[in-house]
């Protein structure tokens, strides 16, 4: 365990090294003694991979509140919820300061029929509040069998909650929800995901729609 702990400071350490020299990055120098802190003197014994995981979410929450750090199983999830298709209630979620925030309602699921709005906050699942809880787990815990059942505590942006009992159905995700010819004979698309894929969907669409 030692070999590898000092393995993996000797990796970070040579990987910003060439930062030193850069009055840009002088912060880099802070980061890996900071890292390094934490990893050797942390009063919880926390494991190199969980300790840079959260050094890569402060970093990421730096930049705008449209960026994150995602690890691989909860991009895995994100990229479904965003488009494909899965089961669930039909809300898309996201983690901010520390609250879960649905940020999407997909039309003709539970969540829609049960006027779930963007905004509204989950703050218990099954009776469990979800402080605390990682945003994968609160997405693994709104899934499950189609036709099952999750009992979800919603609290709207006024701090008014509800209790919900909520169907898991089959939920179709498609960047573009709505689009079609307008009586004037325009064209209209509506984009709601930028994803790989997502242009030639577009042109797609719009080739479709210049036939018609």
């Amino acid at each position: 365990g030692f070999i590898i702990f000092a393995v993996t400071l000797a990796i970070l350490y040579a990987s910003i090294s060439w930062l030193r020299d850069d009055p840009k990055f002088s912060g880099a120098i802070q980061l890996t003694a900071a890292l390094r802190y934490v990893l050797t003197e942390g009063a919880i014994d926390a494991t190199p991979e969980v300790v840079f995981q959260a050094a890569a979410s402060g970093l990421t929450a730096a930049l705008d509140p449209f960026s994150a750090y995602m690890p691989a199983e909860e991009l895995e999830y994100f990229e479904e919820e965003t488009e494909g298709e899965y089961v669930g209630v039909g809300v898309e979620i996201k983690m901010t300061a520390g609250a879960i925030v649905i940020v999407r309602v997909f039309p003709q699921t539970s969540a829609a029929e049960a006027m779930i709005e963007p905004g509204d906050r989950i703050v218990a699942i099954d009776d469990a509040p979800t402080t605390g809880f990682a945003l994968l787990r609160v997405v693994q815990l709104m899934r499950g069998p189609e036709g099952s059942t999750v009992l979800v505590r919603i609290q709207s942006p006024e701090g008014e909650e509800r209790r919900l009992t909520l169907e898991r159905r089959a939920v179709s995700v498609s960047p573009f929800p709505i689009h079609g010819i307008a009586r004037s004979g325009a064209a209209y698309i509506r984009w709601t995901d930028f994803s790989d894929g997502s242009a030639d969907r577009l042109a797609a669409i719009v080739e479709a729609l210049s036939v018609e």
